[in-house]
């Protein structure tokens, strides 16, 4: 039940960012579902060069200075700054101003399966917005201080 409600929430969600905010009844053309793809992964780049080019100017002299912890505590600030602004708006939608409700405790299913699907959905969300800042960091973390196999 869990997993039919968490795809149901995924199918719901896409067809929210998919679907033109004017027109809810009718499917996007593809040539605009391939157009808003294409600038949902260049925000995803720019985002990661934007993180990769200021986590490269902080890695190296703080590897030098010894204090790894600093750069990895700006690293956790960017991330939770990042994921509570990007998550804010998403959990309003999701959360409190779902249409859905009424439908689903009328059914035979448990509320907390549905609050879990949909904080589930959340999770996934902000595990996104944290991959968007931890893949830069890492990969400029491995370039100023190369690890041993130890």
């Amino acid at each position: 039940m869990f997993r039919a409600l968490l795809r149901t929430q995924l199918a719901a969600f896409g067809a929210q960012l998919f679907q033109s905010v004017a027109n809810r009844t009718k499917k996007a053309s593809p040539l605009k579902m391939i157009g808003l793809a294409l600038l949902v992964l260049y925000a995803c780049f720019a985002f990661i060069m934007m993180f990769g080019l200021y986590f490269s100017q902080l890695a190296k002299p703080l590897f030098e200075m010894g204090i790894a912890w600093l750069y990895f505590a700006l690293f956790a600030m960017a991330a939770s700054a990042l994921m509570f602004t990007g998550s804010v708006f998403i959990v309003k939608s999701q959360l409190y101003e779902a249409k859905d409700n009424d439908l689903l405790l009328a059914m035979p299913i448990p509320p907390r399966l549905i609050l879990a699907s949909r904080m589930t959905l959340l999770l996934l969300v902000n595990f996104i917005f944290e991959l968007l800042i931890a893949i830069p960091a890492l990969v400029m973390w491995l370039r100023a201080a190369p690890a041993a196999a130890g």
